[in-house]
């Protein structure tokens, strides 16, 4: 008899075989080319786009050589996309790997993380809409509702194939719009008389000391980290019909554009003075008057609630895919098919929801706000790097059945060094 600590099974999902599986990996059979949209919506998320463009702002266009480390982690994640294509997620990849166990916390983090993650984008989003020169009210708290709302909908009803359906259009919108924004940009810039090429180029020696030796290093890590340690990229991966190594290929192509526009813009937006990564999107109407203004605006605030909604839905569904499956929910819940997606889709609403109100109502609970724990999110991340490289890297891996333990000096570790040591903010 098997022990507790076993293989994790994986006949759950296995390709075909139940209406689970065709909505948490759309029945493995998504075309390269969406699988690719599905990842690059992972990457062009509110902040995303606004710390692209801030660090635009701060280094002028050298910035783009630090976004490209991001770009580069889905070409390195593409050199184990035939072997991450086996398994139905990260999870199930670590408990095939190294025991249920090891399978259950790595679930538990990515769902902590990943939550917190939805909520921070969502309040980066509010800051985002609020630094707008208009007088607005509650209309932006209104709009981000309705558009997370959408997304839990559409999520909720049918899974990673109508996502993938959804992203790629969304991708389409938002790469227009962002190159409409530095158009824009541009215009206000050559009005105001202070458009050169000094601004947009700057000394690098210069640009690469404001981050500093520490801040480019931890840039770096985190930036060519994320693939490996993302279940929604894991998920998206496994959701590819045949060739998840041209997805990848093709996703981090995208992602650089995405950057590349967003690096720019924050290079031209130089010309204005204090600017944050709150309220740089919105130094876009810089020199600018009248109608032109006006649609500028209107642009910026569906590429920020785009951007958001493209980023909700894959959290969501990754989160209640690490519940339902990897945390063995559904079995322990339900036993006929239909009872099966019905869970599914209540834990896919519940993510959505807890996502967008439910952890910044917890943190604030607690006497804080959302951007003073960003820490939660890089710990419970981060933390899987270490069994993920030895299992992908590692030939003729012996069973590891303490694997586990590492995970839990990881974040123990983490948390304290984070909450005690001297840290610096990625925003």
């Amino acid at each position: 008899m098997k022990g507790t600590d076993e293989i994790a099974p994986r006949n759950l999902l296995d390709k075909g075989k139940t209406d689970v599986d065709k909505f948490f990996l759309g029945d493995r059979a998504i075309s390269s080319g969406k699988v690719a949209h599905l990842l690059t919506s992972s990457s062009f998320g509110v902040n995303a786009i606004l710390y692209a463009a801030w660090l635009g702002y701060a280094m002028g266009a050298w910035a783009i050589l630090v976004q490209a480390a991001w770009c580069v982690s889905f070409l390195l994640f593409a050199r184990y996309a035939v072997k991450v294509h086996h398994f139905t997620s990260l999870h199930d990849f670590l408990g095939s790997t190294f025991g249920r166990t090891t399978q259950r916390i790595a679930a538990a983090l990515s769902i902590i993380g990943l939550l917190y993650f939805a909520g921070w984008e969502i309040a980066i989003a509010q800051s985002g809409l609020s630094a707008l020169p208009i007088s607005a009210g509650l209309l932006w708290p209104a709009l981000i509702a309705l558009f997370i709302i959408i997304a839990i909908i559409y999520t909720s009803y049918g899974g990673q194939k109508v996502n993938s359906e959804v992203d790629r259009w969304l991708n389409i919108v938002k790469y227009f719009l962002l190159v409409f924004v530095v158009i824009a940009a541009i215009i206000g810039a050559v009005n105001a008389g202070s458009f050169n090429s000094g601004l947009i180029f700057p000394p690098i020696s210069g640009a690469f000391a404001i981050l500093g030796a520490f801040g480019v290093f931890t840039n770096l890590v985190f930036n060519l980290s994320w693939q490996f340690v993302d279940n929604t990229s894991w998920q998206s991966v496994s959701s590819n019909k045949k060739d998840p190594r041209r997805s990848l290929i093709l996703a981090g192509g995208g992602t650089f554009v995405a950057y590349l526009l967003s690096t720019f813009l924050g290079a031209v937006l130089r010309v204005s003075t204090n600017l944050t990564s709150d309220n740089i999107l919105a130094a876009a109407t810089f020199g600018l008057s009248g109608v032109l203004q006006v649609v500028v605006i209107v642009a910026v605030v569906l590429l920020i609630l785009l951007s958001m909604m493209s980023l909700i839905d894959g959290i969501s569904l990754s989160v209640s895919q690490s519940a339902a499956v990897d945390l063995n929910l559904l079995k322990r819940f339900a036993e006929k098919p239909k009872q099966r997606m019905l869970i599914a889709r209540i834990l896919t609403v519940a993510a959505g929801v807890i996502a967008a109100w439910g952890v910044n109502l917890l943190i604030s609970a607690m006497g804080g706000g959302i951007f003073d724990f960003v820490y939660i999110l890089i710990v419970a991340q981060l933390s899987m790097i270490g069994p993920i490289l030895v299992g992908l890297m590692a030939k003729n891996l012996p069973k590891i059945r303490i694997m586990w333990q590492a995970l839990v000096v990881a974040v123990a570790v983490g948390i304290f060094a984070s909450a005690f040591g001297v840290t610096r903010s990625v925003q």
